[in-house]
């Protein structure tokens, strides 16, 4: 498993399969900090970068769904997994991967600042160390 998390396809595509968390996290994000502020300009260009990965999931989902043999409504843990944990091979076979490896660059170069700078607001140290190791 660890050599599959390496890949850089797997990765990409994982972060679609993530992006509804994360783009719940942002919202509330955007929704709980005080418009005029630096640091909500920030979160919004964070929430349009991650919305632009979250439009991607459905046709990621419905791709492994057929890829798979899964019923595009299961929501059980195996077909979770097998949507989420993928080969580097897989992941790059999806028609629209070069689409979403774009997306996942922009919301990486969105998020990490941000993430850095809640973590100088809130005074997480232990946040900031695991950023700068990355």
């Amino acid at each position: 498993m660890e050599a599959q998390r390496a890949d850089a396809g797997s990765l990409v595509v994982e972060a679609v399969a993530d992006s509804d968390a994360v783009l719940r996290t942002v919202t509330t994000l955007v929704d709980a900090l005080p418009p005029a502020s630096d640091l909500a300009a920030r979160a919004h260009d964070a929430l349009v970068a991650i919305t632009a990965v979250a439009d991607l999931r459905p046709d990621w989902v419905a791709y492994r769904n057929r890829a798979r043999g899964l019923s595009p409504d299961a929501t059980d843990p195996y077909s979770e997994m097998c949507r989420v944990w993928v080969t580097d091979e897989e992941a790059r076979g999806w028609p629209r991967y070069d689409e979403a490896r774009g997306a996942v660059d922009v919301v990486t170069q969105a998020l990490v600042p941000l993430v850095r700078d809640l973590a100088v607001v809130c005074g997480e140290s232990r946040a900031l160390a695991q950023l700068s190791a990355a």
